[in-house]
């Protein structure tokens, strides 16, 4: 499977830019908004405590892979809050044992599908016309099915009324999310 990443900063080189994203369907059919980038191992001088060993084994490369984002469009919630539960562990996650190269950004890509073998650095930006092809909508989008219910009458004023409400929506599958 072949992977198109979306070219946001400068190239470095044919291979590579500072910041790529693209959309990444999972071996268990999601589908994953990633965002890579360039990271760069501190100086030295700002861990006196290590010794020169334990700096070169925990920050090995000078340039390293870095993924920015990781999160599911395909559920409503997560895909408007930019935010995935159970995928937070790779937000804002440094990859310090992996040389930034395309080979080792296919090689973090694979953690989530195994069948990715390639990527292809484009420079249009198909991210918003691919989700709104496959049916992925943010939540409180009029374009997917959903609906609000009272649910509590927090406090009344003379003025008005406050309630609080149920939101719930569905995915492009169908499946139920609500949010208070």
């Amino acid at each position: 499977m072949n992977i198109e990443m979306v070219k946001m900063a400068k190239d470095i080189d044919k291979t590579r830019n500072h910041r790529i994203r693209g959309i990444v369907p999972t071996e268990d059919k999601k589908y994953l908004f990633i965002e890579i980038s360039i990271g760069y191992r501190l100086d030295k001088k700002y861990f006196p405590e290590m010794s020169n060993d334990e700096y070169e084994e925990k920050y090995p490369y000078i340039e390293y892979i870095m993924v920015d984002h990781c999160f599911r469009v395909d559920k409503p919630i997560d895909y408007c809050n930019e935010y995935s539960l159970e995928y937070v562990k790779y937000e804002r996650n440094p990859f310090y044992n992996l040389q930034h190269s395309k080979e080792n950004i296919i090689k973090v890509l694979q953690i989530f599908n195994k069948s990715i073998e390639d990527i292809t650095l484009i420079s249009i930006n198909y991210i918003d016309k691919y989700c709104e092809s496959k049916g992925f909508f943010k939540a409180y989008d009029n374009r997917i099915k959903h609906s609000y219910e009272p649910v509590e009458i927090t406090q009344s004023y003379d003025e008005g009324t406050k309630v609080k409400f149920l939101y719930t929506c569905y995915s492009y599958r169908g499946e139920k999310f609500e949010n208070k």
